[in-house]
């Protein structure tokens, strides 16, 4: 089989169908040391998860990523959740987040998305 027997053009129907396989396939989404994303935050859900990897609580987000049109959901420590509480209090839910160590060492910086 060829790339010839294959579409290059998805229909609407086809890029819905992939966007709904995406989201079940990747429910949570996981930064690295160095990642910075931009996504917007659903300010309706949040909620206090245990963290079994380090035994800790972590806010969980429902989030949004514009570029790949994925919904997932985003488990944050708390210096990285309390960044992102004080700018949705303000109504700013559109952010850009920088993860910058591993393990215990990580630090997040959570700011405004400026359009």
């Amino acid at each position: 089989m060829t790339a010839e027997h294959f579409e290059t053009k998805l229909t609407p129907e086809q890029q819905e169908k992939l966007k709904e396989f995406n989201n079940t396939l990747n429910p949570f989404a996981w930064l690295q040391d160095g990642d910075a994303v931009d996504w917007m935050f659903d300010p309706a859900y949040m909620t206090e998860v245990e963290d079994e990897k380090y035994g800790s609580k972590r806010i969980e987000f429902k989030c949004y990523d514009p570029v790949t049109d994925h919904e997932f959901k985003w488990q944050a420590p708390f210096g990285a959740a309390r960044q992102v509480v004080s700018l949705m209090q303000r109504r700013i839910y559109f952010l850009h987040i920088e993860r910058k160590g591993a393990d215990k060492d990580t630090r997040y910086t959570v700011r405004e998305v400026k359009a």
